[in-house]
C-alpha cells in the first residue's frame, strides 16, 4: 500500500511538471543522435556501447561488426581472445579470420601477426580500433559531426543504399556538418565495469491479456528491473509511470502504429519515444528505421509456447561468449519461470546483473 501511494504521488508530481513545461509552450521533440550506424541502420545498442575515443583514435564495440552479413563475432573469456571471422563470398571473396589476444594486444589476421592492437573493455563491451578493423574487412568509414559536437561514424559495405546526409536526416532535423572532426575529448569514455554480464529484460504491455500477471510486476517483485514497451492501447497510467520518466519504448507492428503512440505521448506530455520493440515476427523493421525509429531486437523471446529451461540453458551459454543479452518476457507462466531463473543467474550482481535497457 505504501509503495502504491508513493507511486501515485510520483505520478501527480510528473503531471504537475509536465503542465509547467507544456504551459510555457510546445516542446520540440528531442531525438538523441546515435553515434554509430551500420549501412542504413542505427546501432541499436548505441546508448550502452557508443563510439568512443581512446589514445587519439575512435573505437567501436566489436559486436557492431556482427551486424554485417557474413561477419561473426565471438569472445572467449577463458583464453582472453576475440574472434572476428568473415565467410567467403561477401565483402572479401577469400574470407577473413581475425584473432585478437586481449592481454597481449596482439592479433593474428589470416595467419599474419600484428602487435599493439587497439582493444579495451568499457561498460561490459569489448572495443576495437574502428579504422583498423574496418580496413581489414573492407568497410567504408564515413564520419560526420552534428552542430552540438556529436561525432557520428557509419560503417558500410555494398548493401548501403542511403547517403550519410539522408541517413542522418532520419534522426534529426538540423543540417549536417561533415567537417571538421572534433578534438579527442569530444566523446567521453564510460567508466569501466569489467567482468560484469548484463541481462536486459524487456516486455510489452499485455493489455490484450488482462488475466496475465503483468510481466513488469513479476520482474519488479523479484528484485530485478525491466524496460517497458508501450502499446497504443496501454493504460494512461502506464504512460505516465514509464514513458514520462524516459525508460520506455514503443511496442508496435508498424511505423504507423509507432507514430500513433507518439502522437498520444505528445498530446499527454509533449514527448516522443524513439526505440521500438517489434510486436510481431513479420513486423517491417526497415519501414520503422526509415521512419526514424531504432529497432530493438531481443536475443531471446519467452512466451506461453516456450520451454523456459531450454531457453535458459541457451542464454547462459550465450553469456559465456557475450557481455550482455536482451530477453523479452510476457505475463504467462513460462515467462514467470524464466524470471525466476534469471533471479538465480543474477544473484551475484558483481558477476551478472539486470539493468534497464534505455536510460
Amino acid at each position: 500500500m505504501k509503495n502504491k501511494r508513493l507511486r501515485r504521488i510520483g505520478l501527480l508530481a510528473a503531471v504537475l511538471v509536465c503542465m509547467l513545461f507544456c504551459g510555457a509552450g510546445t516542446l520540440a521533440a528531442e531525438y538523441d543522435m546515435p553515434t554509430l550506424f551500420h549501412n542504413d541502420e542505427a546501432w541499436y545498442k548505441d546508448r550502452m556501447a557508443p563510439l568512443l575515443m581512446k589514445d587519439g583514435r575512435y573505437h567501436i564495440p566489436a559486436d557492431l561488426l556482427g551486424m554485417f552479413d557474413g561477419i561473426t563475432v565471438s569472445s572467449h573469456q577463458e583464453g582472453g581472445n576475440l574472434l572476428i571471422t568473415q565467410v567467403p563470398g561477401n565483402v572479401r571473396t577469400d574470407g577473413t579470420y581475425v584473432s585478437i589476444l586481449f592481454a597481449d594486444k596482439t592479433a593474428v589476421i589470416d595467419g599474419e601477426l600484428y602487435e599493439n592492437v587497439g582493444i579495451f573493455r568499457e561498460n561490459g563491451y569489448t572495443y576495437v580500433d574502428g579504422e583498423w578493423i574496418a580496413e581489414i574487412f573492407s568497410l567504408t568509414r564515413t564520419y560526420a559531426q552534428t552542430e552540438n559536437g556529436t561525432v557520428v561514424l557509419r560503417l558500410s559495405d555494398a548493401e548501403a543504399g542511403r547517403s550519410m546526409e539522408e541517413l542522418m536526416d532520419l534522426y534529426r532535423e538540423q543540417p549536417l556538418q561533415t567537417e571538421p572532426l572534433p578534438e579527442e575529448d569530444s566523446i567521453q569514455e564510460l567508466p569501466a565495469q569489467d567482468g560484469i554480464r548484463r541481462v536486459y529484460i524487456v516486455t510489452g504491455d499485455n493489455y490484450e491479456n488482462p488475466e496475465f500477471v503483468p510481466a513488469e510486476a513479476v520482474v519488479e517483485n523479484s528484485g530485478l528491473v525491466c524496460t517497458m514497451f508501450l502499446h497504443g492501447r496501454s493504460d494512461p497510467e502506464k504512460f505516465w509511470e514509464y514513458a514520462f520518466f524516459g525508460n520506455a519504448g514503443i511496442c508496435a507492428g508498424s511505423a504507423e502504429e509507432a507514430d500513433a503512440v507518439n502522437d498520444r505521448l505528445e498530446d499527454m506530455f509533449c514527448r516522443r519515444l524513439e526505440y521500438v520493440l517489434p510486436a510481431y515476427g513479420d513486423t517491417d523493421r526497415e519501414a520503422l528505421r526509415q521512419a526514424g525509429y531504432i529497432v530493438v531486437e531481443p536475443d531471446f523471446v519467452v512466451d506461453y509456447s516456450t520451454d523456459p529451461d531450454a531457453v535458459y540453458a541457451e542464454l547462459t551459454a550465450y553469456l559465456k561468449e557475450h557481455d550482455s543479452v536482451i530477453v523479452k518476457v510476457s505475463g504467462d507462466g513460462c515467462s514467470q519461470r524464466m524470471i525466476a531463473l534469471l533471479c538465480n543467474l543474477t544473484a551475484d550482481p558483481e558477476s551478472c546483473r539486470t539493468e534497464l535497457l534505455l536510460p
